[in-house]
């Protein structure tokens, strides 16, 4: 609990005069207000917090935080709410991320599978490390799934999970970081310094949100534009845009660049190069996820581990759930799921699995999320074609949009004609596949990965991809 003008104060906000009342939560979400609770009117897409203050006093909010004065409650006007959201969690939980080491992960693609190898890589030797990423969370109490469907969440929560993970006696934290929450229309990273800034890869992801390529990465540019003094970026030579985050690293700061002739590269699965010394190792990590072995064994030895002690334990990490999946059955076909969602990461995934495929065909189930980037549509679409030799399209997350536009895009895209088979329901595209498939083809099921729920209509419908995958395979080996 806290009292509003103090909470002011701590933030750093311009002094107001307001009645000084006691905050029990900050809320942005009206449904979530309990008496005692301040609510902040963010601006949105398709409401504006401002519309639902009347809903959050009738639940207990004393006060709101808005862009303007409203007339039923007392109000302190900020010209960004967001940011004063960020800055308001923060004092109210008594700034717990100044009292961590935080390593923020950030890219495209990659970021779970970074951030899991490293919290992996660490505690292995004896680092007692924290996480929050779009899969996993581990705040000193054990690794679990994530409860959040944001991978980054808002400012409230993420602050609160700093929290416990000071009173739980965590010095080292993992954090996987988006665009969204990096971006200064959100500020959901604003109070946070970062003691190394892991990059993985940039391309084209989430215009619907930034508007434009530029935007996107200059969002993500904010991680190392929040190091500490002394703080390190890393990344690799497979970043297209690694002069855009070079140039916007601050002075102090150090950078290391991965690439096979420099520094650590990894050749085929049993050795390490480092400055020229071979170094053997066991791993059965897939190969593509090479760049993310790469990024989390630099980071440890920065944070003081050695290349010796920290590449043997390749051979104990486990994958991360949706990446890369391979699911074993009695059908004679290679089954892999993975989190794959963009036309970057069609290209590395299936140009990886199509040198291995032999004779067989490579058959893709997929689609894309509603109200969301479209741009990406088509080049996925072109992707999976060039590769793959029968797509069924499929729901991911429609949202409020027709299925039938996202397939309309997709298929706009493909640079050669092939079988393609549009079934709206998941389940029902998961049974038709084991249908067509035959002994030898190789079967993908993309962009659900770890998801637990399928968004249609305003609605959010449970899924697990693996086990309805085994499901239907189940029934497919029974006929």
């Amino acid at each position: 609990m806290k009292h509003l003008v103090g909470l002011i104060a701590e933030a750093g906000l311009p002094a107001v005069t307001v009645e000084d009342r006691e905050i029990v939560q900050l809320d942005y979400d009206s449904r979530s207000c309990i008496p005692g609770s301040l609510f902040f009117a963010f601006p949105g897409i398709h409401s504006q917090g401002i519309d639902y203050v009347g809903d959050a006093i009738a639940r207990g909010a004393v006060a709101v935080v808005a862009s303007r004065s409203v007339s039923e409650v007392e109000t302190i006007v900020v010209k960004d709410v967001r940011k004063a959201y960020a800055l308001m969690c923060a004092a109210f939980f008594e700034h717990p991320s100044r009292k961590l080491s935080i390593i923020g992960v950030t890219g495209t693609d990659g970021k779970s599978t970074t951030c899991d190898y490293l919290k992996q890589l660490l505690e292995v030797e004896g680092v007692r490390c924290g996480m929050l990423g779009t899969v996993y969370m581990d705040d000193g109490t054990g690794k679990r799934y994530s409860p959040y469907r944001q991978s980054t969440p808002e400012a409230w929560y993420l602050e609160q999970f700093f929290d416990r993970c000071v009173k739980n006696g965590l010095r080292t934290i993992v954090l996987e970081c988006t665009s969204h929450a990096l971006s200064d229309l959100s500020a959901r990273l604003e109070t946070v310094a970062f003691d190394m800034a892991i990059v993985t890869n940039v391309t084209s992801e989430h215009l619907e949100f930034h508007k434009t390529i530029a935007a996107y990465v200059d969002a993500k540019c904010n991680l190392v534009r929040h190091l500490k003094k002394n703080g390190t970026f890393v990344s690799t030579t497979d970043n297209r845009h690694l002069s855009e985050f070079l140039a916007a690293l601050p002075d102090g700061r150090s950078s290391v660049i991965l690439h096979k002739d420099v520094d650590i590269s990894l050749e085929g699965a049993s050795e390490a190069v480092y400055r020229g010394k071979r170094y053997h190792l066991s791993t059965t990590l897939p190969v593509l996820s090479s760049n993310a072995l790469l990024a989390a064994v630099a980071c440890c030895r920065f944070t003081g581990l050695s290349l010796e002690k920290t590449l043997p334990h390749l051979a104990s990490l486990t994958p991360v759930e949706g990446r890369m999946e391979e699911i074993p059955n009695a059908l004679g076909l290679r089954i892999i799921i993975d989190f794959a969602h963009t036309a970057d990461a069609y290209h590395q995934l299936m140009g990886f699995l199509s040198k291995s495929k032999g004779s067989g065909r490579m058959i893709a189930v997929f689609g894309a999320a509603g109200e969301r980037d479209a741009s990406k549509r088509a080049p996925m679409g072109k992707e999976a074609s060039v590769f793959c030799d029968a797509l069924f399209l499929t729901d991911e997350d429609p949202r409020m949009e027709r299925s039938g536009n996202i397939d309309d895009d997709i298929e706009c895209g493909m640079a050669r004609p092939i079988p393609v088979f549009r079934i709206d329901d998941r389940r029902e595209a998961i049974r038709a596949v084991f249908g067509y498939a035959k002994r030898g083809d190789t079967v993908l099921f993309l962009g659900k990965g770890h998801e637990h729920s399928i968004e249609k209509k305003g609605v959010k419908i449970p899924w697990n991809e693996k086990e309805t995958v085994r499901t239907m395979l189940e029934e497919a080996q029974r006929s």
